[in-house]
């Protein structure tokens, strides 16, 4: 651990893929939950890294949400599925993940919360209703998430057209 100029600890837990934010976590004794952090406040107690991650559990009220009644799982989730990865205004899909057949915010909310590996949607699955658009509730299929460029075709909600980039960590290329 290193201290920076603001009087945080900084903790090094080896490579964290693309994301330094994906897989360390802390557990602050003030707000009482875990947060993805680079830095450790001094008025934080445990560190939890990518190793030990789904062994903690963090309030219901930040990590669940409902839109048309269909739980969405994810980090500091918001209203519209938005979560601490991932927060502008066009960043309102949730991905049903085809491992657990639970929809979270991105990626790396998965990751921080399960225990197991995503599994990618192969072509083959395209037709499943896995895509659920933050803004109106309506769940699309693969296929035509993939085909929408980037517009809810129920709403016309803009999506976040930087999430191709995504693509291959929930889709078979």
């Amino acid at each position: 651990m290193s201290e920076c100029e603001s009087g945080r600890l900084h903790v090094a837990t080896g490579s964290h893929g693309s994301s330094p934010r994906c897989s360390l976590f802390i557990y602050c004794n003030l707000t009482r939950r875990y947060r993805v952090t680079d830095c450790i406040p001094a008025h934080c107690a445990a560190v939890v890294t990518s190793d030990t991650r789904h062994k903690f559990r963090r309030d219901n009220e930040d990590l669940e949400i409902r839109i048309s009644g269909i739980p969405v799982r994810g980090v500091e989730i918001d209203s519209r599925t938005g979560c601490v990865h991932y927060r502008s205004a066009i960043d309102i899909v949730a991905i049903k993940f085809n491992c657990c057949q639970t929809y979270y915010s991105c990626f790396y909310c998965h990751q921080a919360e399960t225990g197991h590996p995503a599994q990618t949607w192969s072509h083959s699955e395209f037709e499943e209703k896995a895509i659920l658009c933050g803004a109106c509730g309506t769940e699309l299929t693969i296929r035509q998430y993939l085909e929408c460029r980037a517009i809810c075709p129920m709403c016309g909600a803009a999506f976040n057209p930087r999430c191709e980039l995504h693509y291959p960590l929930y889709f078979e290329p």
